[in-house]
């Protein structure tokens, strides 16, 4: 992968994504006094795409590996912090984001994962992200969008059927 590629990489771009989406709903007043946890749950996001693009621009596969191994602990710390808040009555307005999240963050594990073990089953030094892991990155979000779309309409339904 050339220097200045690694922005189209559909892995780096949903990790963006991930963090941008963090970063909003740790805006919202369910986070309001709690200034510890939404630092740690922000800088644990913003490292899962900083992770994956400073991999990607080492010079050989054995560390690119590493830092994908290294996005994948910080996007594991991201599903823990988002599991606690699932539990956690006061999050209860934002559960329906913090479950999209999560799920955000499991998909990006996992393909994480997928192209670690890929680098290292792999022949020689060129890094390239496999077709299975862009596809896959793509539907998942595809079906995260779908899915966000549905409850935004689920919800518009219940406040209508509220108001009348």
């Amino acid at each position: 992968m050339s220097p200045l590629a690694f922005e189209h990489s559909p892995l780096l771009q949903a990790a963006t994504d991930l963090a941008i989406e963090v970063y909003a709903i740790t805006e919202t007043s369910a986070f309001d006094g709690r200034d510890s946890l939404r630092s740690q749950i922000k800088g644990a996001a913003l490292s899962v795409s900083d992770t994956i693009a400073e991999g990607l621009e080492r010079q050989t596969k054995d560390e690119l590996r590493a830092f994908l191994f290294v996005a994948r602990s910080s996007a594991g710390e991201v599903r823990s912090v988002l599991r606690s808040l699932e539990e956690d009555p006061e999050f209860a307005i934002i559960q329906p984001e913090i479950f999209c999240l999560r799920s955000k963050a499991e998909v990006i594990s996992k393909q994480l994962g997928i192209w670690g073990r890929a680098l290292r089953n792999s022949r020689g030094e060129k890094v390239k992200i496999p077709n299975a892991i862009a596809r896959k990155a793509s539907l998942a979000a595809r079906r995260t969008r779908e899915f966000l779309y549905e409850l935004e309409q689920m919800g518009s339904a219940g406040m209508k059927a509220q108001n009348t």
